[in-house]
């Protein structure tokens, strides 16, 4: 009993960690969206740069709350088919993450 009630909560903290990544990205777009136009009307020059790098640092913060979320998921995982695909996807947005902080690190 107390196993599923920690498994539910677990998943239910797993979830609204998603939701906070995709808030994080679609407020960290729009953001991204509102500084280059102000750059392009303001050099007259569509340019999109100054928004540039603080997105990528945004995203970069969403792929690391979803790899919590991914945790999360793995520790109450029942099967291994489950953990692997986890797994497999954590890898993946650790590859992207290190991908997008390589180009800020080159940005600055």
């Amino acid at each position: 009993m107390f196993e599923d009630f920690v498994r539910t909560w677990a998943l239910h903290g797993a979830t609204l960690l998603d939701a906070l990544a995709a808030l994080i990205v679609v407020l960290a777009a729009l953001r991204a969206v509102a500084t280059a136009s102000l750059a392009t009307l303001r050099a007259g020059v569509a340019s999109v740069s100054p928004g540039r790098r603080k997105f990528s640092e945004w995203l970069a913060l969403a792929l690391e709350v979803l790899i919590g979320s991914d945790i999360v998921r793995t520790a109450v995982s029942p099967d291994w088919t489950e953990i692997a695909q986890l797994s497999a996807i954590v890898l993946l947005r650790v590859i992207i993450n290190y991908t997008l902080l390589q180009d800020v690190k080159a940005s600055e």
